[in-house]
């Protein structure tokens, strides 16, 4: 070997050298992946079969579908935020004028959730913002844990619903930290499941027929116009099936007064009285002619209501003739 191929030689291992520090220096440091894990999700929330009535107002939660879970778990490695976030994944739509609610597969019902606090969580897609109304946040201590709760529950979005299941696959919330990780990857949902059907809401009316005796009077009792009787006081009981509002309204064959609009005039005879007429009282208030006037609250279920009603004579013309001073009324007991 001559000194010019010792030479030449040793540039080459000069170079390789060189090459395999430099290349060594590139590799770098393996770094363990960022995880949020949990055994809690996924899950679904199953609130069974849900009855829902007619009567309930469109916006309200609908009654047994409230449905509360708890998810406890740790994060590993570095995250970029500590605040914990939700997100609708499904494939239902925001209900018009109902932050929050989505639609389901069953119509006229929507699908809502809410923190621990109460707010209503509202973001959809995998990459929401929702940190004003988060979820909980992990621990910024080593242990780097965290543990929340929230609720879902279904809302009437319409006058009537339809019957059906919903689906625990096509409208799932997703959890994770935010900017960071979904908390157990890709399995981190909640489900609901639910068969949702509309029930008619009934009431019955006890007695149907009832006869109020008012007594007599002396003519001579009336001595003006606007004089009247005392009150006579009856009750009718109303049981509804349902949380209803009761409206009463009274009508009779026999007209009103062309003067009072709360005085029923006197079934026509040629030996009836002349010049007065009957009120009609319901829980303290004047019944005009066929006006609906509340009654009271809400009822309960399957609780008798006793409605109070009191009736009267009342003078209506300067002259009063004696005779039979009977009526008719027809009480219309309606509820929504």
């Amino acid at each position: 070997m001559t000194l010019s191929e010792e030479k030449m030689n040793m540039f080459k291992y000069a170079f390789a050298l060189v090459v395999f520090l430099t290349s060594a220096c590139l590799i770098p440091h393996a770094q363990a992946a960022t995880t949020c894990d949990s055994t809690n999700v996924p899950y679904t929330l199953n609130a069974g079969t849900l009855s829902v009535p007619t009567t309930l107002d469109i916006g309200s939660v609908i009654p047994g579908s409230a449905k509360t879970h708890t998810i406890n778990g740790s994060c590993s490695g570095t995250i970029s935020s500590h605040t914990i976030i939700s997100c609708y994944y499904g494939t239902g739509t925001e209900v018009s004028g109902m932050p929050g609610v989505y639609s389901t597969d069953v119509d006229g019902v929507g699908i809502q959730l809410l923190n621990s606090s109460g707010q209503i969580v509202r973001g959809k897609g995998y990459s929401c913002d929702t940190t004003a109304t988060p979820m909980g946040t992990v621990s910024s201590d080593g242990g780097q844990t965290f543990s929340f709760s929230y609720t879902e529950r279904l809302i009437k979005t319409a006058t009537h619903i339809g019957s059906g299941t919903i689906s625990s696959a096509q409208d799932p919330f997703g959890f994770g930290v935010f900017q960071s990780v979904g908390i157990s990857g890709a399995r981190n949902t909640s489900h609901y499941s639910a068969t949702v059907a509309e029930r008619t809401a009934t009431c019955s009316i006890d007695p149907l027929n009832l006869t109020v005796s008012l007594g007599d009077f002396p003519v001579s009792q009336f001595t003006h116009v606007g004089s009247y009787t005392a009150w006579k006081y009856f009750q009718i009981t109303a049981t509804c099936t349902e949380e209803v509002n009761l409206t009463a309204s009274v009508t009779s064959a026999n007209g009103v007064n062309s003067q009072y609009d709360d005085v029923l005039n006197l079934t026509p005879g040629s030996d009836s009285a002349t010049g007065v007429g009957v009120g009609m009282l319901l829980d303290g208030v004047d019944l005009k002619y066929n006006y609906p006037i509340p009654i009271g609250g809400t009822t309960e279920p399957g609780v008798p209501d006793a409605v109070n009603f009191a009736v009267r004579y009342y003078q209506t013309d300067a002259t009063v003739t004696a005779g039979k001073a009977n009526t008719i009324a027809t009480i219309d007991m309606e509820y929504q």
